[in-house]
C-alpha cells in the first residue's frame, strides 16, 4: 500500500492561484522503502509518434483541440464542511 504525501504551496505574488496542492510520489515511507514512483510502469517513449500525429493533423481540414488544465483539482466544499 502506498500513500502519496502532499502539502500546500502558497505563492503570495500570484494573482489567480495563490494556493495549490503539491504531491510527492517519490517520497519513501522508510529508509529502505520503495516509493510509488519507483513502482509505476515506465511505458515507451511517445516522442517518435509526434511526427505521425503532426502529419495526420496537417492532412485534414479540421482539427479538434482540448484543454483539461486543472480539471482534477477543481472541487468545492459545502460551508459546514
Amino acid at each position: 500500500m502506498h500513500y502519496v504525501p502532499h502539502r500546500v504551496a502558497i505563492r503570495e505574488d500570484a494573482e489567480t492561484a495563490k494556493v495549490r496542492v503539491v504531491y510527492d510520489a517519490s517520497c519513501n515511507e522508510r529508509k529502505f522503502g520503495v516509493s510509488l514512483k519507483e513502482c509505476l510502469h515506465v511505458g515507451p517513449s511517445l516522442a517518435p509518434f509526434m511526427f505521425d500525429v503532426l502529419l495526420k493533423v496537417r492532412s485534414n481540414a479540421l482539427a479538434l483541440v482540448g484543454d483539461i488544465d486543472k480539471a482534477f483539482l477543481n472541487f468545492e466544499l459545502h460551508p459546514p464542511d
